[in-house]
């Protein structure tokens, strides 16, 4: 599915740089990469973060830079050992889609550049992958009740196949990145 010439794992590196490019253009103050090892083994340890990383990372498997793929966000400038948000996302060969399965910031107790940050940067890199490797919508899985609001501001509704499932097509998300980034939505 993915475009020819390009390889999953390339795919992911100019997703991860796609957002690079939009957080320097705004002046986020954000670098992207993906998940080290040892930020890996500490949300697979369960105890870090308030989602159930390690679960998630058990049943689909680490990532892969082929199926299971992820952004890992740090604020720039600081020495911090483990990131301040990450986003773990799926290409499901068998239903033929590109899926947001977990986003979380883990410093949202605190008011940091990642505020407001996590979720944009997430769908930004989300929709650049989705796009190169020819998928239509991206779907959320199992999202959170408390974010299906922000979800829907994003173009995202129920997904009728796959309750509880959301899903956008990528047009629409493209609009509301576009909204977003003009301070629109």
């Amino acid at each position: 599915m993915q475009k020819p010439g390009l390889t999953y794992a390339q795919i992911h590196d100019l997703s991860i740089n796609t957002v690079q490019i939009a957080a320097e253009t705004y002046g986020w103050k954000l670098g992207y990469g993906k998940l080290k090892e040892e930020d890996i083994r500490l949300l697979e340890s369960g105890s870090f973060g308030k989602l159930p990383w390690d679960v998630v990372l058990r049943e689909m498997g680490k990532p892969d830079g082929q199926n299971i793929i992820d952004l890992s966000m740090r604020i720039v400038g600081t020495n911090d050992v483990f990131p301040g948000g990450a986003a773990l996302c799926r290409i499901d060969q068998k239903r033929g889609r590109f899926e947001i399965c977990m986003v979380e910031n883990f410093l949202k107790t605190h008011v940091t550049v990642l505020s407001q940050k996590v979720w944009l940067s997430t769908l930004i890199f989300a929709h650049t992958m989705a796009k190169a490797t020819r998928h239509d919508e991206i779907h959320i899985m199992n999202p959170k009740q408390r974010y299906v609001r922000l979800y829907r501001k994003y173009g995202f509704f129920e997904d009728a196949t796959c309750s509880p499932n959301l899903s956008a097509s990528l047009v629409d998300v493209e609009e509301a990145i576009r909204r977003a980034m003009e301070g629109k939505l």
